[in-house]
């Protein structure tokens, strides 16, 4: 039988290429500098009257990207979670239908903060490309403005979905204790 065998050289290359992507990935995750002011920040957000402010503080709770709570989210309260359908990157498996997501905040106020946006621009819904072309730039320089003391001088919209991840995994890591006792 025939066996696939690496060199020694092409073993390391292979370990190095590991620990860099490895480290790569440590690098990306985002200190939260202060976690209750974070998320009472994000909820604070969802009642200003600029709809940029109110996107940020949605994608904050929600972990969503800004371009889904615009164009293609649907969510449904599922207890104190959300039931989200609506997905963009699929990474090519197509329509990948919904699942349920932690919400960082009473889920009833996501589906009103939602919905109110959809009435205010309709004309976004259901078109990702306009909505990048609206947003991007004032996305961008408002994400600083609310989030730097949070997260940092360089942040960017997308770390407001890596925190989610980081406190959605430490909130259900709580709810997972509560629920074994």
């Amino acid at each position: 039988s025939k066996h696939f065998r690496l060199t020694s050289k092409q073993r390391l290359n292979v370990r190095k290429e590991y620990e860099y992507k490895i480290t790569n990935r440590q690098h990306n995750l985002r200190h939260i500098s202060d976690v209750d002011g974070y998320i009472f920040k994000s909820e604070e957000l969802l009642s200003a009257t600029s709809y940029i402010d109110r996107l940020l503080g949605l994608c904050a709770l929600t972990g969503r990207r800004s371009a889904e709570i615009l164009t293609s989210a649907k969510f449904t309260v599922a207890g104190e979670d959300l039931f989200f359908e609506g997905q963009l990157k699929t990474k090519g498996r197509g329509d990948i239908g919904g699942y349920q997501i932690p919400v960082l905040t009473d889920p009833e106020v996501v589906v009103e903060g939602v919905a109110r946006m959809r009435k205010e621009r309709p004309d976004l819904v259901g078109n990702p490309p306009l909505a990048h072309t609206r947003t991007s730039k004032i996305l961008s320089v408002k994400v600083k403005t609310h989030y730097q003391e949070y997260l940092g001088e360089k942040v960017i919209v997308r770390d407001l979905r890596r925190a989610y991840g980081t406190l959605a995994y430490v909130l259900n890591d709580k709810r997972f204790e509560v629920a074994k006792q």
